[in-house]
């Protein structure tokens, strides 16, 4: 049995912390002698709403924290040595809420906030705004996701335009929502709002995003250009997450709103409840799962 230090640990917990935890007011935790023992490594002082590690230098880590002061701001905070310390190196307006980085060039990162979608590519010093041909309302954008294989191309899920994608690192966006469910007329928004987005590791032209009023899942097999309904079996809770075995990409889970964890073995085509084990008080609603 291949042993497990504590600094695989806490790489693992910074990882699941990335995709699954908002900190508050704490100050990011590691594991430092066990499975049960937290030390407290910053940034403190504000609400850790994203985090990103290097995939090229896992001792590299990125968190965005908010500021609840008016206005709202975002301190993007560094670290070079795995979470032991830390420092600020930028400052932008706006509440973050996604924090994505270039996996083939990892000082390139994209940062959203309420004021829209910034991008660095200098490790995180200097940002600019990649807004143009976006809804209007920057707080649209819910989540970002990169083609691991062409990281130029960008796909932005919003709150109520649907999906937008970027071919140019996020110089120009276009709407790619064929398909997609949409409001009956009257409505303020044209679609449902993407609360999850994922792209297949394996194969990036094929992605999966799941809705907040019950929409369901949809896929797409040829980079967002038309989509098609994948919720057999998930039931109409809200989908807040979902996950792609970067192994298998045909598996993936999904966490529905107090509907439970359900796993697909197929791409999408049909769900199963995999939740046997797990809490069922309170309603249970489960908002992130980890791959």
């Amino acid at each position: 049995m291949t042993a497990i230090t504590a600094k695989t640990i806490r790489r693992m917990l910074l990882t699941g912390l990335a995709l699954a935890a908002v900190v508050w007011l704490g100050g990011l935790r590691e594991v430092q002698a066990g499975v049960d023992v937290w030390t407290t490594t910053g940034p403190e002082g504000g609400t850790v709403q994203a985090l990103a590690i290097d995939p090229q230098n896992p001792a590299t880590l990125y968190a965005a924290v908010r500021h609840n002061a008016s206005p709202e701001s975002t301190d993007v905070y560094k670290s070079t040595d795995a979470g032991s310390s830390w420092r600020v190196v930028a400052n932008l307006p706006g509440s973050p809420q996604a924090l994505a980085i270039d996996p083939q060039t990892p000082t390139t990162l994209y940062l959203r906030t309420f004021r829209g979608v910034y991008k660095s590519t200098d490790g995180g010093g200097r940002w600019a705004l990649v807004n143009t041909s976006l809804p209007s309302s920057y707080l649209s954008v819910q989540n970002l996701v990169i083609d691991p294989q062409t990281p130029t191309t960008l796909y932005a899920g919003t709150f109520g335009d649907g999906v937008f994608k970027s071919t140019d690192g996020g110089g120009g966006w276009n709407a790619v929502n064929t398909g997609l469910p949409t409001h009956p007329p009257g409505y303020y928004y044209p679609h449902p709002d993407v609360e999850a987005l994922t792209i297949d590791p394996q194969t990036p032209t094929t992605l999966y995003l799941g809705f907040g009023d019950g929409s369901g899942v949809y896929k797409s097999t040829d980079g967002g250009g038309s989509w098609s309904p994948a919720s057999t079996g998930l039931g109409e809770g809200p989908i807040y997450s979902l996950a792609i075995d970067p192994q298998t990409p045909t598996t993936l889970y999904a966490a529905v709103g107090y509907g439970g964890i359900f796993k697909s073995t197929d791409g999408g085509g049909t769900w199963h409840a995999a939740s046997a084990g797990l809490p069922t008080w309170g309603g249970s609603n489960y908002r992130r799962v980890v791959s």
